[in-house]
């Protein structure tokens, strides 16, 4: 006669899956799924970042009367 297994089960506050090394696993997991979206993230990120830069440069050059652009006027 087989005897069966007895069913584990867990309490509702003692899950797998709040056991750290599965939090950790699924952190690592998700990002790696994730990686296309966070890269796209980060060049608009940073093509973001030129902008406001450049837009500063500007704004300041403007506030000295300097040329924003072309030909230089020295001699």
């Amino acid at each position: 006669m087989l005897m069966e297994k007895p069913t584990i089960s867990l309490p509702d506050n003692n899950s797998i899956l709040h056991d750290p090394a599965v939090l950790r696993h699924s952190k690592l997991a998700s990002y790696l799924n994730d990686y296309e979206d966070l890269k796209r993230k980060e060049e608009l990120r940073i093509r973001r970042i030129q902008a406001e830069k450049a837009a500063r440069e500007a704004t300041r050059a403007a506030q000295q009367g300097a040329p924003i652009a072309g030909p230089s006027t020295r001699q």
